[in-house]
């Protein structure tokens, strides 16, 4: 079971990160809009595999909490094996990568306050 705000979390950064590509792919360099493509596609793919595992932990899914940290270790270990991965074969600009990987983080907290505001207003 997974909540409603982390799935328009999850949609409005698939947007973020179809608009960044486009608009950079018109207006910036290769190296810049593989950056920031790749930075938010891993992010988006990390933020994804967090809503996954905390849904199956909060929800009652997995019980052992030795399983939950060894998929969440073994979730870490994996984002850093294929973020090294990218930095050395692929030729991107690194500034670009940081940009498209704090986008998630912004996306969040965008949907949230806005999620927050209508909430309120009811």
């Amino acid at each position: 079971m997974e909540t409603k705000t982390t799935t328009k979390i999850d949609r409005a950064n698939l947007g973020v990160m179809l608009a960044l590509g486009v608009v950079s792919a018109f207006t910036l360099s290769w190296d810049v809009t593989i950056g920031l493509v790749i930075g938010c596609a891993i992010m988006a793919f990390d933020f994804y595999l967090m809503r996954v595992l905390l849904s199956q932990v909060l929800f009652g899914t997995r019980t052992s909490a030795g399983v939950s940290m060894a998929l969440l270790v073994a979730k870490f270990l994996g984002l850093f094996g294929l973020v090294a991965l990218c930095l050395f074969f692929i030729p991107m600009n690194l500034f670009a990568f940081g940009l498209g990987a704090t986008a998630v983080v912004l996306t969040a907290a965008i949907v949230a306050m806005t999620m927050q505001k209508k909430a309120q207003e009811k």
